[in-house]
């Protein structure tokens, strides 16, 4: 089976846009969903969302998050509060980087999972989560701070005879230099060993609520 990222590449593009010499940001600064078939038509949905944590009159991580599950025509079929949150601050490595000290920057993620239960139906799933706002010092963006961010990851018809998603292994830098060579391992994981196709995709705008 042929599993596609176009709909999962998307979660981390806007990590790698953290400016390096400056400390001050607003808040979502990346993401991703997953999933985990559990059998019996059960997922697990994991979220990672990123959010600076230095930023003035920051929002915090939604209490719960709302997740949407979405059939193929863009119907909303669930509607789910996330309400299991971790939150961990992410170590700020200068590895291989210009810099010999960290700059002040802080980064929290905050993790969700939840299940679900997702009888097979034409077409399959689609899950969704929006937040605003992204974070303000992005200068390719109009109005970052007022525009929200989307993620989604698909179910597949053809995935729910108990089909996993792929997922990334690691986080995107959190601090790179300008001008200088970026190397990084964005790999995946996929544990069902279906083929990975990855491509580079604009982010989707989010709805503010």
């Amino acid at each position: 089976m042929l599993k596609s990222f176009y709909a999962q590449c998307n979660a981390f593009l806007l990590l790698l846009l953290v400016i390096a010499q400056h400390a001050t940001a607003f808040h979502i600064v990346g993401g991703e969903i997953s999933y985990e078939c559990l059998g019996d038509n059960t997922y697990q949905i994991s979220m990672s969302i990123y959010r600076d944590c230095y930023c003035v009159n920051c929002a915090d991580f939604d209490m719960p998050a709302n997740i949407s599950i979405m059939d193929n025509n863009g119907n909303v079929v669930q509607q789910l509060q996330a309400f299991d949150l971790v939150v961990t601050p992410l170590e700020i490595s200068t590895e291989g980087l210009c810099l010999e000290t960290a700059p002040d920057v802080c980064v929290e993620q905050g993790f969700y999972t939840l299940t679900a239960t997702l009888p097979p139906i034409s077409g399959g799933y689609q899950i969704l989560y929006q937040r605003c706002c992204r974070n303000s010092t992005i200068v390719n963006i109009v109005d970052p701070s007022g525009t929200g961010s989307t993620y989604t990851v698909d179910i597949p018809e053809s995935s729910m005879d108990c089909n996993s998603s792929p997922f990334f292994v690691n986080y995107p830098p959190i601090v790179i230099c300008a001008n200088s060579p970026l190397v990084f391992d964005h790999s995946a994981i996929d544990y069902d060993g279906d083929s990975l196709v990855y491509a580079i995709c604009e982010p989707y705008e989010g709805q503010c609520h």
